[in-house]
Formats: C-alpha cells, structure tokens, sequence
C-alpha cells in the first residue's frame, strides 16, 4: 500500500455479507472524500475542503448517478474533513449528516467558522485554486451520536468508537458484522513503508488507548484516512506499527527535551520519524511544522514531568 486511492479510483470489496464499491471522490490530495456504494446504501465519509466542493459533489454524482447519496459520517471537526458538506448537503438535501455531539457544537460556533474560513482560504491559495463560494454558515449535522452509539444505515450497521487524541472529537465506525473499521487520524496515517503515523495532538495517552482499542477489534478491513482500504493481517499490522512509532517518537521528543535540544533540533527529530519521502509529495512542508508546532509542546508538557517515561 505505498500508494494512495487516487481521485475517482474504485476499489471493490468483497464483504462478509454483501459486495461494496468504495471510491475516492476528493478532488486533491489531502482533501479525500471515501464514498461507499452498496446494493441499498450510500455513504460518504469525510469531505475535504471547501474550495473543492463543488467538484467533489460533481464526482459523487460520477458514482452515483440517478441515485441518492443517504448519509455523511464525519470523523472530527478539523476544516480538512468536514467543509465540503454544505456543498453537498445542497445538492443531496435529503442525505443526513452523522457526527459526535463535539463536532455538532463547534461547527456553530463563530470562532471556528472563523478559523475554518481562514484555514480553507489558505489551502485555496496553496492548491492555486479560483475563487470559490463560502458555505461555512451552511454546516449542519442530522444525527448525533456518542461513543458506543449504535447507527443503522441501511445496509451497514456501525458502532461509534471514540479515538480521541488527533482531536478530543475524533471518532471511528465499526461495523462487527463486516469486520470493517472506518479510521480516523488519531489511529494514523499512512508515511510509505508499511507505516501509520499516529497524528496525536491533543494528547498522548489518549491515542496509545485509542490505538489499542482498536487493536482490540476484529478487524478484516480498514479504511485509513487519507489513503483508502486495506485488508487482513495488514489492518493489525498498521495499526501496531503506528503504536510503536508514537510512543518511540514521543520518547525521542522527550529525551531530546530533556537533553537541552532546541525547538529546531526537537522539530528535526519529529520531521526525520514522520515526514517521510511519501509524506513529503503529499504535503506541503508548512503543514507539517503546523502540526508539529501542536504535537511537541504537548508531548513535553504531558510527559516531560514523569520520571517513569
């Protein structure tokens, strides 16, 4: 898997109860939007930026034709995942919008509209792309759920797993009658070389039990952000190498700290784990020191202190 699902690239699935296509309908790189077609049901899960909307909704429509798209899951609040909805939501009004209740109160909130404006404007002007119209105050969310909520939508049956650590509002689904898991970036993303790097943000701890939640599940299928479906031992295997990566990262981070490394030197020890040859064609440098410039100080202030670390 050292490479992604390209845009409109289909992959078909062999499921345990039913055959399933899944297809990547993000215009860009970095802005995937995975929609799942069944015999009965439609799903998408997350939906890029908002300059690509509009495109994005013009491939949904490739896919389905005729036919309807009936749910959107959202796996957390950051603008890269969530600010194509109104897009769509105006050219499917009948599909319904699944997301935890943390993502329902941010996208409400000014402040974050504020900054998902911001973000997105930005990411208009890294892709180069033209104007486009704002839909932000159109963000809305049908169905909200918790952890361990169950979903039915029609042919999938999803439970809710709370994977926080990326975010405090990242969320999975797992369907235990498919063996199939829709990740989320607390989890991991794919940096080549058969490897899932944990994007912890808010906290460490959090996402090794996150991880190992996961790890805990059946799991037959996997679809990882970002990158698209895997299968068999391999979604065990991911998910291990992405555990091992964020705690031996976080101790690099941490020693170096503790060895008196400045904030270049600390972000030199991150870039030379994460930002991989793969990671490096798939985005941009700045983004990386972003998140970066979120992930060390974080690491530090939460283990830093502990003598057992």
């Amino acid at each position: 898997m050292d490479t992604r699902m390209e845009c409109m690239q289909t992959v078909k699935v062999n499921g345990r109860g039913f055959d399933y296509e899944v297809t990547n309908v993000g215009p860009v790189i970095g802005g995937e939007g995975f929609l799942f077609v069944s015999k009965n049901t439609t799903f998408l899960l997350d939906n890029g930026f908002a300059f690509c909307g509009e495109q994005m909704v013009e491939n949904i429509k490739k896919v389905l034709g005729d036919r309807g798209l009936d749910y959107i899951l959202l796996t957390h609040s950051h603008y890269d995942h969530l600010s194509g909805t109104p897009y769509i939501t105006r050219a499917y009004p009948d599909v319904k919008v699944v997301a935890n209740d943390h993502t329902a109160n941010v996208i409400v909130r000014d402040g974050a509209k504020k900054v998902m404006r911001q973000m997105n404007e930005a990411a208009r002007k890294t892709y180069h792309a033209g104007d486009y119209e704002d839909l932000t105050d159109s963000l809305r969310v049908d169905i909200v759920v918790k952890d361990d909520d169950v979903v039915d939508i029609g042919d999938f049956r999803f439970r809710v797993c709370g994977f926080p650590g990326h975010t405090k509002c990242s969320i999975g689904f797992y369907s235990e009658d498919e063996r199939l898991l829709l990740s989320c970036e607390t989890l991991g993303v794919y940096i080549g070389d058969n490897k899932l790097a944990c994007q912890y943000l808010v906290g460490y701890q959090m996402s090794i039990d996150s991880i190992d939640r996961a790890l805990a599940l059946d799991i037959d299928k996997m679809l990882v952000p970002h990158t698209g479906i895997v299968e068999g031992d391999r979604c065990k295997d991911l998910l291990r190498a992405s555990r091992d990566l964020a705690v031996n990262g976080a101790k690099d981070i941490v020693n170096g700290y503790r060895a008196g490394r400045t904030e270049q030197e600390l972000l030199d020890i991150l870039k030379e784990k994460y930002y991989t040859e793969y990671v490096r064609k798939l985005q941009p440098e700045a983004a990386f020191d972003l998140n970066a410039s979120y992930m060390i100080p974080m690491l530090i202030k939460e283990l830093a202190a502990n003598p057992d670390f």
